[in-house]
């Protein structure tokens, strides 16, 4: 099989369409006034100005709410494992954890280790396949807020809808969704994405966070990992990651020009649906996900053997499919679908699974 283009279904790095990655390349040696995007410094009256478009941005694509702030902070996403409860757990309070995948378990490790917190729910039973019915939550009354991970890159499991009936306000990591599905900001308090995914590349975390939590962390934070003083400062207290900004910014206004939010909630509904279909039609491929908690960003598959699984990603990646290979937590093979993902990439990958499977299959 040959290909005259190459698909890039990593999870990690940033995921592009190419017309943004042109323009970046335009804007590396001259952004403004003969300037590279690289070289502007954070108090220039233009990154002051882009800091205002991503906010009207935000709003605008992701319809954020007015009584919400738009900060971006410093980090990844694991940077507000720790941050979440340094600023909402004092002494004697807790929270209440959803696991139902690799990046919640951390998030609620590491809770535990700055606070206190108690699991709601543990998928871990079924091996991340499904959500436990809501009838054996262990509901903790007390808690200060109920933390989700909408969407686990890893496992492939997701949240239909948030967790309803919990205690405290909603806090949700939408690292690997935010920006391919319309929100309820409906009881959350904070819902935070790491932008290397649908909203631009690593090293910038965007928060939203209503503004009624935007107070003193309950535990000492440095003073350019606090949501007041950020807030306050409108996340320009200290020199910011200039470049992931502008790419941000960028990503926001993709989105907004080829459809919206809704659009490519629609898309991911469509190409993941194929690409589902072909792996139920057979036992060669597998997913061990069950409906309805089956990302549509994030799918995991496995082959019969780990040598045909070695086999056939070897034989993907000479084939222009790139990166396809598990997280190293569960083995086996993931497409990852992000909205920079074109509809031809996935039709590639059925086919390419198509003729594998007839030369390997017995």
């Amino acid at each position: 099989m040959t290909m005259n283009k190459n698909y890039n279904f990593n999870a990690g790095p940033a995921c592009l369409p190419e017309d943004v990655l042109q323009q970046i390349k335009n804007d590396i040696p001259d952004w403004q006034d003969g300037i590279s995007i690289f070289e502007y410094g954070h108090r220039l009256p233009p990154i002051v100005k882009l800091r205002d478009s991503i906010e009207s941005r935000c709003r605008s694509v992701l319809n954020v709410p007015d009584n919400f702030d738009v900060l971006l902070m410093h980090g990844g996403a694991q940077t507000l494992f720790g941050l979440i409860p340094l600023h909402f757990l004092g002494a004697n309070e807790s929270a209440q954890y959803c696991i139902t995948g690799h990046w919640s378990k951390g998030a609620c490790q590491e809770a535990k280790r700055l606070g206190a917190a108690s699991v709601l729910i543990d998928s871990a039973s079924t091996q991340f396949s499904a959500i436990p019915e809501q009838s054996t939550w262990d509901h903790n009354a007390n808690a200060v807020y109920t933390y989700y991970c909408d969407n686990e890159t890893i496992h492939g499991l997701r949240f239909a809808e948030p967790p309803v009936n919990t205690a405290g306000f909603l806090v949700a990591d939408m690292t690997s969704s935010l920006g391919s599905r319309p929100i309820d900001y409906t009881h959350h308090g904070v819902i935070f994405a790491s932008t290397q995914k649908n909203l631009g590349v690593a090293g910038l975390t965007l928060v939203l966070i209503d503004n009624q939590y935007i107070r003193e962390s309950k535990q000492p934070v440095p003073r350019t990992l606090s949501f007041k003083e950020q807030a306050s400062d409108r996340s320009m207290l200290n020199t910011p990651n200039v470049f992931a900004w502008y790419v941000l910014d960028l990503m926001l206004e993709w989105i907004e020009s080829s459809g919206g939010v809704e659009y490519f909630a629609q898309k991911s509904q469509d190409i993941s649906a194929k690409l589902y279909t072909e792996i139920d039609s057979n036992d060669f491929y597998a997913n061990p996900v069950k409906n309805p908690y089956r990302s549509d960003i994030n799918i995991p598959f496995t082959l019969p053997t780990d040598e045909l699984s070695k086999l056939f990603l070897a034989g993907a990646d000479l084939a222009g499919l790139k990166c396809l290979k598990g997280h190293r937590a569960v083995g086996g093979c993931r497409a990852n679908i992000y909205n920079a993902m074109p509809e031809a990439g996935v039709d590639m990958l059925i086919t390419f699974m198509q003729d594998f499977k007839a030369q390997h299959a017995t």
